[in-house]
């Protein structure tokens, strides 16, 4: 009896999460157009396009997602991101916000389907970013806060593609300031 309550409570949980770990594409970088499930409305992904399809509450004008709605993706048949707020001709533009599975959020706005201009990102571990982005990178300046627990609090600078680039000053939880200088995400100088 034990050994049938230890199979149902530590190894069938395990046995579900590696059948649906096997069965997940991993994502592509591969941007591409994707179509409602039971129609033909098509809406915008920057990736993954392959292994996606959607749900819309919104319209569907020339065969595009239109106008403001809710928007589910679905990846390889799992619900894997909500996205609500303004839809033109398929893209995202306009204020809204976007929801991910694994629990990281972006509230901000959008152009052209991708974060561009001032937003949040959250990510699932407690640190997140705020300030302005670019083609849906971290562009410009921009404040990234630490997760809990790190003895980091914040870095307060300019950032590029996503990277830490030019001056930028970390703060730490003890009170600390280090300013610094990057190029592409690599330090180049420190000043205390």
């Amino acid at each position: 009896m034990k050994f049938l309550l230890f199979i149902i409570v530590q190894v069938f949980p395990l046995m579900v999460i590696l059948y649906f770990a096997v069965r997940f594409k991993k994502p592509t970088e591969n941007a591409g157009w994707i179509v409602e499930v039971d129609s033909e409305c098509k809406c915008w992904t920057s990736q993954n396009f392959e292994h996606r399809s959607f749900r819309w509450t919104g319209e569907c004008v020339s065969g595009f997602a239109h106008g403001a709605g809710e928007l589910t993706v679905i990846q390889n048949g799992f619900d894997y991101a909500f996205f609500s707020g303004s839809l033109v001709n398929g893209k995202a533009e306009g204020a809204g916000q976007i929801l991910w599975l694994d629990g990281d959020r972006f509230e901000g706005h959008f152009r052209k389907g991708s974060p561009e201009g001032f937003g949040r990102m959250y990510n699932d571990d407690g640190d997140y970013y705020e300030g302005t982005f670019k083609n849906g990178q971290r562009w410009g300046m921009g404040t990234y806060w630490y997760e809990p627990g790190n003895r980091l609090l914040k870095y307060v600078g300019s950032w590029e593609a996503g990277l830490k680039h030019g001056a930028g000053t970390l703060f730490f939880r003890d009170g600390t300031q280090i300013s610094r200088s990057y190029e592409s995400g690599k330090l180049i100088s420190t000043r205390e």
